[in-house]
């Protein structure tokens, strides 16, 4: 199926991850895992590239195994983050044309994996979670499933801003994973984050008065997705909609100075599928980080920091635990990673291999399609499109390197797209749970 630019920008705000790479022409599975401690995690597969199909497309080509790499994604975001965009922007897709196997995760609590086998969203328990948990627990669950799947032992990494926070701290908790890794680019690294400017920052300092009361008022979900909203959200973004400079200063509170970096007739696709959901205490430990100004667990206060950790204060995530070669990407006007703090991170990584400025753009470089890209882009967070096809492809690569040829895949599972985009649906929700506790789900084991 072939879409013109300018329609499939209006298409992909009604598509789910499984369709937006289908609709591309690329081969897609959805794939679920169990978390050790009950969450059902949803992650989606391109098996390969459009020039590795055969049969018609009925199948991904035979050969002597292929490199598999693992993407994820940042705060508030999900898997559609690198599948939106044209296939020679969209990172999945990329990556897939360069002949990898590619696995989208999505972290408990966005829209793909906001299920438990026992716990409701709508239980306050169910949102007992900051991204020390995505590293504990979710992140070595589905690389492990993907090794188990794929039947290959070492995989390459991307992660962007919080994709690589999570990294750092699960080889902390899970150190023989650095076993796993070939190689991690990181875009937009985030450890410390002290010298954040992005407006968020001046909530640092009042951030255990700010979480008592939203936990108070019942708040235990930051931006939460729905279709409505969705849907809401796109119109207003719309190039014709009256009301479209309210998107254009969100993008630009968000994103900062560089925010015009992304096209902006594609803002709808990106407000579809952004924000995506997450918990409170997910924010709320980023908030932490800036104001304690170091890279530490979440800081639950005295009583259970003791019971917990054993200490009255969260203990310190250690950078050196990082043993994987790691290239870094980042830019000056970023208002999330910010270049001081990004510095302090590589200097404490021990096995640095790139550390890649992404340099401002003079001018804009047009498509066939009429719509504006760039041949750099400065990193920015939870937008890894735009021209970040460029850097990958060139300097991804170069850490990177060639993958080898395909070993054969599975064909796609049946309920390909059941959940939909929002994954909200009751009935599709009792669906996959259901599946979970019957066994039909495999339960993660982190080994």
């Amino acid at each position: 199926m072939a879409f013109v630019c300018e329609s499939f920008a209006m298409i992909s705000v009604q598509y789910c991850v499984p369709e937006l790479i289908q609709a591309r022409g690329y081969p897609a599975e959805v794939h679920h895992v169990i978390s050790p401690d009950g969450y059902i995690l949803q992650m989606h597969r391109i098996p390969c590239g459009r020039r590795h199909l055969v049969d018609d497309g009925r199948r991904c080509n035979t050969g002597g195994g292929r490199r598999v790499v693992f993407i994820q994604h940042c705060l508030l975001c999900s898997s559609a983050d690198y599948v939106m965009n044209d296939p020679d922007q969209a990172l999945g897709f990329i990556m897939a044309d360069a002949g990898y196997d590619v696995w989208l995760g999505n972290t408990r609590g966005n829209v793909y994996s906001r299920r438990h086998i026992h716990l409701s969203p709508n239980q306050p328990e169910f949102w007992d979670f900051s991204w020390d948990e995505f590293a504990k627990f979710d992140m070595p669950t589905m690389l492990q499933y993907a090794r188990d799947v794929t039947g290959v032992p070492v995989l390459d990494y991307i992660g962007h801003s919080m994709g690589t926070t999570v990294f750092f701290v699960m080889m902390n908790y899970h150190p023989h994973i650095n076993n796993w890794i070939r190689v991690m680019g990181g875009m937009a690294p985030v450890a410390y984050m002290h010298n954040k400017r992005a407006p968020i920052s001046a909530f640092a300092p009042f951030v255990n008065i700010i979480d008592k009361f939203l936990e108070d008022k019942g708040f235990n979900e930051i931006a939460r997705s729905s279709t409505g909203f969705s849907t809401l959200a796109s119109a207003a973004c719309s190039p014709t909609s009256i009301v479209r400079f309210i998107c254009n200063l969100i993008h630009f509170l968000i994103d900062g100075p560089t925010s015009d970096y992304v096209d902006k007739d594609y803002l709808p696709v990106i407000f579809a599928h952004t924000p995506a959901g997450t918990s409170r205490r997910v924010v709320t430990h980023f908030l932490q980080v800036i104001a304690s100004e170091r890279f530490q667990a979440y800081d639950h206060g005295t009583k259970r920091n003791i019971e917990k950790y054993g200490s009255v204060n969260p203990p310190v995530y250690s950078l050196k635990r990082v043993r994987v070669p790691v290239g870094i990407f980042w830019s000056e006007n970023d208002w999330v990673a910010d270049p001081r703090d990004v510095y302090q991170t590589a200097a404490e990584l021990p096995n640095v291999t790139l550390y890649q400025r992404v340099p401002p753009v003079t001018s804009p470089t047009p498509t066939s399609c009429g719509r504006r890209t760039h041949g750099y882009f400065a990193v920015s967070s939870c937008l890894p499109f735009s021209a970040v096809a460029f850097v990958c492809n060139q300097q991804l690569a170069s850490i990177f390197g060639p993958s080898l040829s395909m070993s054969e895949l599975r064909r796609p599972v049946p309920d390909l797209c059941f959940t939909r985009r929002s994954a909200l649906h009751t009935e599709d929700s009792k669906y996959i749970v259901n599946k979970a506790v019957r066994g039909e789900i495999g339960r993660g084991r982190v080994k």
